[in-house]
């Protein structure tokens, strides 16, 4: 049930950030009515929610950097609305990156709950990846990412047509690192 998830999760954003001066921000990339119900139901129960409808639908990087975009943060994280990527790293992810002085830190999944082919995709992509930007071997990116408010405003003044979030940021950064996580 998509509204059961997507309320444990704010739930679960909500306890773990309640020690931060902080804002949630859900774009609803998917356009239509039935998600819109559910995040006006949501909105009503969450007082620092921003809910940000678009008319449709223009993948999952464009709708995160407008996010990224309209977020007033020290530190901006990403990460998927079903559940796949537990709130319980942020503190962690935060602490990691202050301290070793990095513009982002990613989870990185050594078990990952997706399908077959997806799981593939996603091994393809982190070979290619790690090949174009020479990256050291042990390094992942995820869409499950905390940077600084100073480096999230580099990306969104790149322009692309077709962005892709990990590509941008290495693209900007290699002061980049990883915790350990578990793939929901």
């Amino acid at each position: 049930n998509p509204d059961k998830k997507l309320i444990f999760l704010l739930n679960s954003l909500k306890k773990e950030i309640k020690k931060f001066k902080s804002e949630i921000i859900l774009v609803n990339d998917i356009g239509d009515e039935t998600n819109n119900k559910i995040l006006n139901k949501v909105k009503k129960i969450h007082k620092n929610l921003r809910v940000i409808n678009l008319k449709k639908n223009y993948g999952q990087h464009y709708a995160t950097l407008l996010g990224i975009s309209v977020s007033k943060g020290e530190f901006l994280a990403t990460l998927d609305e079903d559940y796949q990527h537990d709130p319980k790293y942020l503190n962690k992810m935060q602490k990691y990156l202050v301290a070793k002085k990095l513009d982002v830190v990613f989870v990185r999944f050594k078990d990952k709950k997706h399908n077959f082919s997806k799981r593939n995709f996603s091994r393809v992509n982190q070979f290619l990846l790690k090949k174009v930007f020479k990256l050291d071997p042990d390094i992942e990116t995820s869409s499950y990412r905390l940077m600084s408010k100073t480096f999230a405003q580099k990306l969104i003044r790149d322009s692309f047509i077709e962005p892709n979030l990990s590509c941008m940021i290495l693209n900007n950064t290699l002061k980049i690192g990883n915790i350990d996580g578990v793939h929901e």
